[in-house]
């Protein structure tokens, strides 16, 4: 999944095709976790420190913004079934 996003210029749109298309996007929920895996920070930093040390750090770059558009576009969603079904 990284690789094919490491030339993409906009993840938002990318994270929209996914979810219209019905794929899953990895690391994206958990069905147990709901709030958010307690393992993520950890590895949150691993991935970080790991990146800075191989001169690697556009991958984590790539991963904050794929959660953070991936996250803003699943709130969205739910307002609008919510809204649909009269919830709102």
């Amino acid at each position: 999944m990284l690789l094919s996003l490491q030339k993409e210029q906009d993840i938002a749109e990318w994270v929209k095709k996914q979810l219209d298309n019905g794929n899953k996007i990895m690391g994206m929920g958990n069905a147990i976790f709901k709030a958010e895996d307690p393992r993520a920070r950890f590895l949150q930093n691993v991935c970080i420190k790991l990146g800075g040390k191989l001169n690697q750090e556009h991958w984590w770059r790539i991963l904050a913004e794929l959660r953070k558009r991936s996250g803003r576009i699943r709130e969205a969603r739910k307002e609008e079934d919510q809204t649909e079904y009269g919830f709102l």
